[in-house]
């Protein structure tokens, strides 16, 4: 195209399902403008197009370290009890982490079974609901709960890395209100959360206990964000947008940094060991497996990655090219983690938990004192309760302090 002497010439995009580096920088050198991982979703597709052509999208939007809702914005839903269904370690801590910042009472579910239960014992103002997880998934979990008219108006909200028109009405037609897109958008979620919750009453928001010392609020601005070493270092690692990871925990870098050492050591860093087991006797399973690394590198900023977990996702899927694309993974993951460990070495971490460990046993030593203590004070105390004039319950609390067994603590 570049040797056919046309006035205006075309913005060439390379659609490909490998997405190597190598692969990148050849068609860089010959002229092709950007370039897409397969599978191409109709957003991913119109923010390219937009992008080559010198326009703007909500892409620049999702992505700027800006949220624009705020913690005086969501004051008038403070204190609502939200119920979690995700199975996801990191997935779970990083939608738990959000709503407490924002001053939300969280209960976790695991899977879609506990979901269900928890939803029929407890009070919710809301159910933040995983699609794909084990034991029951969030459609099948949707649908029990709808069985009972009692949470006919309970807010349930799909929470999925498939952002496609079709899953967005499979989840309507399952009987959730709305769909928000993973990797989290805290905008989004808040935004939904506001959408669905009803305004608190004063009674209610009077009973909210808040800890402004303790609890962070939503961070609304990049220049909240400090900045250190380490960030200069993450913000050069080929493929992780930091800007975006970042955003995704409402801008709170030590939290994101946490994030990222669990990753170096969490489940997905095995994700191609654990497909390979599980492809032969549970395609489900490894698509899941698949599905959760998309899911998880979208949150922590690592699109080259979350492109091609997700182009695995599909092959196993279609049962088309999964080793081709778990080697694919398996090279960009390993890029990764070694990247991430240069900049969290591992001395590092255990020097951390042998810190952790000596505190822990200098705390449980001072507690055995305090206990030893304490019992003395209360066989005393015991005396003299049962003296009074409320010698039932004297004897009541009594009884328990004499079945409280004491040796374990001073092993």
């Amino acid at each position: 195209m570049n040797v056919q002497g046309l006035k205006s010439k075309p913005h060439p995009v390379m659609v490909t399902a490998y997405g190597r580096e190598d692969v990148l920088k050849n068609a860089s050198g010959v002229g092709i403008a950007y370039s897409l991982t397969k599978p191409v979703n109709s957003s991913l597709l119109f923010d390219s197009a937009i992008r080559v052509l010198g326009g703007e999208t909500d892409y620049a939007e999702r992505h700027s370290a800006i949220l624009n809702i705020s913690s005086e914005d969501l004051a008038s839903i403070r204190g609502a009890r939200v119920l979690l269904v995700e199975d996801n370690e990191l997935n779970q801590q990083v939608a738990l982490e959000l709503l407490a910042q924002a001053g939300f009472e969280t209960e976790l579910a695991e899977n879609g079974e506990i979901g269900v239960e928890k939803v029929k014992q407890l009070h919710f103002d809301a159910v933040l609901m995983d699609m794909q997880m084990p034991v029951m998934d969030g459609e099948t979990a949707t649908r029990e709960i709808r069985k009972d008219d009692r949470f006919n108006d309970l807010p349930i909200l799909a929470m999925t890395a498939n952002a496609m028109e079709g899953d967005r009405e499979k989840c309507i037609e399952a009987g959730m209100n709305d769909h928000i897109a993973k990797p989290i958008d805290p905008d989004d979620l808040f935004g939904k959360l506001l959408k669905w919750i009803p305004a608190r009453t004063e009674e209610q928001l009077a009973e909210v206990v808040t800890e402004p010392e303790t609890t962070p609020s939503v961070q609304t601005a990049s220049t909240e964000v400090e900045t250190d070493t380490s960030s200069d270092v993450l913000a050069s690692i080929e493929g992780l947008d930091t800007k975006a990871g970042l955003r995704n925990v409402a801008n709170n870098r030590e939290f994101y940094e946490r994030l990222l050492r669990q990753f170096i050591t969490g489940s997905e860093s095995k994700t191609v060991e654990t497909v390979r087991e599980q492809i032969e006797t549970d395609r489900a399973g490894a698509e899941r497996t698949a599905h959760s690394l998309k899911g998880v590198a979208g949150t922590i900023g690592a699109t080259e990655l979350q492109g091609y977990a997700q182009a695995l996702e599909s092959a196993i899927h279609d049962e088309s090219d999964i080793e081709v694309h778990l080697t694919v993974v398996d090279e960009a993951l390993t890029r990764l983690i070694g990247e991430l460990q240069s900049v969290f070495p591992e001395e590092a971490v255990e020097e951390e938990e042998v810190v952790e460990s000596t505190i822990t046993s200098e705390a449980a030593g001072e507690l055995v004192v305090e206990l030893e203590g304490q019992h003395a004070v209360w066989e005393k105390l015991s005396e003299t309760l049962s003296m009074n004039d409320i010698e039932d319950f004297a004897n009541q609390i009594k009884n328990l302090g004499d079945q409280y067994d004491y040796a374990p603590l001073t092993l």
